[in-house]
């Protein structure tokens, strides 16, 4: 907290697994939204998303999700459609694109001639109308935004694509410029502070000298996330269950700290090995109080090395063998391996996988939209050997072109 609200610029930077994402959502924001960084206050916009293939599109999407800044932005507009299109103009327009959106906006922080009927007219309600609106009416607090990048690294992929390189420097100018721009209602000023925080795996942590600016900023705002401790992990294991009067057996507890090791990446693992215990006990007793997780279930389960991949074999071996052809191809599609070896989530549409599929299963037709799909994260590809690209011969891009695609 204390960095963030240093430079208004966090990296948050860690191994896959190691717990980046959960520490921002369930702590930082948290913490933000209970007033822990008490010179910004506790009234805070947050614009959420991953870069992708389309990090401009992405951020459009998040600030018009957000009631007050999208509200407002998008009453200019006939449609979600129109204002996605013209507020995607406006944030490619310069790096002070967002700072210029935001004063754009009615004002979301108040000022000193503002009284009941001017806020009533920013909110787009009569005076002494209450009634809801998507648009929120302003408060007495200063607004703060903060734009929350997660998995960071997508964008080092993107910049290797076609056309890529060009749009993600634009992009990262765009978040440093944002982050560093001075509050006020002159020119090249954000009208409120605008904060920034990303994700990012470490082992990305030398790609970003491709992008100018950026090493300086994160040398000055870096937050390595440390590792749980033996004591912390097992609260992790033990301190769920309590909250449903259930119990970890000891010796359970014990074999899941020494399996896991020293291994940082395990805690996605460790977490669906619990989830499967549980629902195997609360399958056969429907009342979750007094439930004992025992090292017996663990081992039936297939343990911490084999849970998740038997899972995944138990969902796969259920599918017709159309389903299964399917499958394949949306695993191996959703992760993609640069030039140094180091694999990437890839988002994607369903209307993607079904042209790599192919037309004549006739999934085309059954899409009337084209929702992304989140990768699996690398752990996850390495417990289950069938997800993995590299078990198709060639990969995914050599898969396409066997497809003639």
């Amino acid at each position: 907290m204390a960095q963030l609200a240093q430079g208004r610029f966090l990296a948050v930077v860690g191994p896959s697994g190691c717990g980046k994402s959960s520490l921002v959502r369930t702590g930082m924001l948290a913490g933000l939204a209970g007033g822990m960084l008490a010179e910004a206050g506790a009234h805070w916009r947050i614009a959420d998303l991953r870069p992708g293939s389309r990090p401009f599109a992405n951020l459009a999407a998040a600030l018009l999700a957000e009631p007050r800044i999208g509200g407002d932005y998008s009453r200019h507009f006939e449609g979600p459609d129109e204002a996605a299109g013209f507020l995607q103009a406006d944030l490619r327009r310069s790096p002070l694109g967002l700072v210029e959106v935001l004063a754009q906006c009615a004002p979301l922080a108040p000022g000193p001639s503002q009284n009941a009927d001017a806020q009533a007219m920013d909110a787009k309600l009569p005076v002494g109308d209450s009634s809801p609106t998507q648009v929120e009416p302003p408060t007495d607090q200063p607004d703060n935004l903060l734009v929350l990048v997660d998995q960071f690294e997508e964008i080092f992929r993107y910049h290797r694509q076609v056309g890529g390189a060009d749009e993600s420097a634009a992009f990262v100018a765009l978040l440093l410029a944002s982050a560093a721009a001075p509050v006020g209602r002159r020119p090249r000023q954000t009208p409120i502070p605008v904060y920034v925080c990303f994700t990012m795996r470490s082992d990305f942590l030398g790609d970003c000298a491709l992008f100018e600016g950026l090493p300086e900023v994160i040398n000055r705002g870096l937050f390595l996330t440390p590792r749980l401790t033996r004591e912390q992990t097992q609260e992790a294991i033990e301190g769920p269950t309590e909250v449903f009067d259930a119990r970890v057996d000891t010796a359970l507890t014990a074999r899941l700290l020494n399996n896991m090791g020293e291994q940082a990446d395990q805690l996605p693992v460790l977490q669906h090995a619990l989830m499967r215990i549980w629902d195997l006990v609360t399958r056969l007793d429907a009342a979750p109080h007094c439930v004992r997780l025992t090292l017996g279930q663990y081992e039936s389960i297939g343990g911490l090395s084999g849970a998740l991949s038997h899972y995944a074999d138990e969902a796969f071996n259920g599918l017709d063998p159309t389903g299964q052809r399917i499958n394949e191809t949306l695993f191996r599609a959703l992760c993609e391996r640069g030039p140094d070896g180091r694999y990437v989530r890839r988002p994607v549409t369903l209307g993607e996988v079904a042209q790599l599929v192919a037309d004549d299963l006739g999934l085309m037709s059954l899409l009337g939209s084209t929702p992304r799909i989140n990768p699996a994260s690398p752990i996850t590809r390495r417990s289950s050997p069938w997800l993995r690209p590299s078990a198709l011969p060639g990969g995914v891009s050599s898969h396409r072109r066997s497809l003639g695609l």
